[in-house]
């Protein structure tokens, strides 16, 4: 069984200075790149979800791979904290497991603040179920808030007051 990770720094969903250096400056080019990560993380968790509940640990890999690879090109740090975390665990347990993991569908997972990643007074430990669980849990909360920065900054860049001011700096990614 897992033991519980009480001293997990929390780090910011997106590392922005790694993005503003890979869009060049441009806002709408930043986040358009984490617009494309988002479309394609929703996928790669579903198919994730999925190869995990059918116990196929080596499918299961390649897809936290991939999305650790493409959190961290765009300064998901948050995302590719999670799924490396995961991906460990399904390295040194799932392929010496017999039974499959029934991994909940999202709203009946528990939420993040009993997550014993985060709460200290959670047990000590849970059954490989619930670690999974609560991983892809916090990897679908980690993907929203994400959405909702860029959804955020959207808002922000194309709103009248920020053209008003100076329209040539208005695609400059600010911190």
């Amino acid at each position: 069984m897992p033991r519980q990770n009480r001293h997990q720094p929390t780090l910011p969903c997106i590392h922005w200075p790694h993005l503003h250096t890979l869009a060049d400056g441009d806002e709408h080019f930043a986040l358009a790149l984490l617009s494309s990560f988002l479309a394609d993380g929703d996928r790669q968790i579903a198919e994730l979800r999925q190869v995990i509940a059918e116990g196929d640990y080596q499918k299961a890999h390649h897809h936290t791979h991939q999305i650790k690879g493409s959190s961290a090109n765009v300064g998901a740090l948050q995302v590719e904290a999670i799924v490396t975390r995961l991906d460990l665990y399904l390295q040194s347990h799932g392929a010496s497991s017999a039974s499959r993991c029934d991994v909940p569908e999202p709203d009946l997972l528990v939420s993040s603040s009993n997550s014993s990643d985060s709460n200290p007074s959670a047990s000590s430990e849970m059954s490989s179920d619930e670690y999974v669980a609560n991983h892809l849990t916090e990897l679908e909360k980690a993907i929203a808030q994400i959405r909702s920065t860029v959804a955020e900054r959207l808002a922000e860049v194309d709103s009248p007051q920020s053209r008003k001011h100076d329209p040539k700096e208005r695609h400059i990614i600010r911190e």
